[in-house]
């Protein structure tokens, strides 16, 4: 028995609710499982291409998985103990960072410096307590960091969870196909697709935009002798994923350690500071233009709304959620547009 349009809509309706529902009821569970199908969905087309040169799927997925767990336990064997000397150096020479921060003022504003000044006194309270802080809050970061990536959840379900998503997901995608309503399959794969374009485009291209940008501004600040180089440097190019916000973070910081470090050598200053504006016009007129492409349809601000608007609601979850959302989202907004342009209520009584 043929359905009305108006019971299809209600139906749609009902089963968006109920996963919207499950969504919020399993918020906390869900991490895991979407890490372990975005990683899926990212390494797909490898898996595919090693099965077109005559691989099997499970023996493609294995050499994927293998590949992972090297490039994992390379992160954490070389990098991350990197990452933590160069973060206790920065954090032993804070006192004296924020000594040339007041002798600094000190020369500028004279009369506000000495042993009777109020001013004085309030900076070398505020810089005391700054000093005596900041160990214990980097210290407390990196913990729940570290906590964060040593729990089981991430460490055993995400591989676990990609590892069964790669050997079925050509299944999973039939089933899908299997499972769409006849009558509008078309349409619903054309849409479908679309979305797996926008997705694609994003999020596989700006992941590779992301590691050469790193590696570029870790390499590059490293090579000038910025404290923290590696850090600030990696830190610019895991936030690039955002538009903008990584080179104005990354320069932001960089720029604010140079000062400190660099003091009266200006010219090193000027360097840090030219390997930020260097990679954004790198990034912006031809890594994005040709990595990630023309056709992701993505706004740089929809995606900043996206990110703000979800990690608010769901948070970590939220945020893993929000790309593919945003996509969607999009997808079937330029769609109910082209449907409104050709309809009478947009053209009126110019229709023919």
């Amino acid at each position: 028995m043929a359905l009305s349009v108006r019971a299809q809509l209600l139906w749609w309706g009902i089963a968006v609710a109920i996963f919207l529902l499950a969504i919020s009821i399993f918020v906390k569970a869900l991490p895991p499982f979407l890490a372990g199908l975005i990683l899926a969905y990212l390494f797909n087309p490898i898996v595919d291409r090693m099965e077109n040169w005559g691989l099997g799927r499970k023996m493609a997925t294995a050499i994927v998985a293998l590949m992972i767990l090297l490039i994992g336990s390379a992160i954490i064997i070389v990098i991350i103990p990197l990452l933590s000397q160069q973060l206790l150096a920065l954090i032993s020479v804070f006192p004296e960072n924020l000594e040339v921060v007041r002798n600094f003022l000190a020369e500028l504003l004279p009369q506000y410096f000495g042993s009777d000044q109020a001013l004085e006194a309030s900076l070398a309270k505020a810089l005391n307590l700054l000093q005596g802080y900041a160990t214990t809050i980097v210290a407390g970061v990196f913990n729940s960091l570290n906590i964060a990536v040593s729990t089981v959840t991430f460490i055993v379900i995400t591989p676990i969870v990609m590892i069964y998503l790669l050997v079925d997901f050509n299944n999973l995608t039939r089933t899908i196909d299997e499972l769409l309503p006849r009558d509008h399959k078309s349409l619903i794969k054309g849409l479908l697709q679309d979305v797996d374009r926008v997705m694609a485009s994003f999020i596989r291209g700006q992941l590779t935009v992301c590691l050469i940008l790193g590696t570029f501004y870790a390499l590059a600040l490293t090579i000038v002798g910025l404290q923290a180089g590696l850090l600030v440097g990696l830190l610019a190019g895991l936030l690039s994923f955002i538009p903008f916000f990584g080179a104005i973070t990354g320069g932001i910081l960089s720029i604010g350690i140079a000062i400190f470090q660099f003091w009266g050598e200006f010219q090193y200053i000027l360097i840090v500071a030219a390997i930020f504006l260097g990679g954004q016009a790198v990034e912006g007129n031809y890594l994005t233009p040709k990595v990630v492409g023309n056709s992701t349809e993505l706004h740089p601000v929809w995606i900043l709304f996206s990110l703000s608007a979800f990690g608010l609601l769901l948070g970590f979850t939220g945020i893993l959620l929000a790309v593919p959302i945003a996509a969607v989202i999009g997808v079937f907004v330029r769609f109910g547009v082209k449907k409104y342009k050709q309809g009478g209520l947009y053209l009126g009584a110019t229709k023919h």
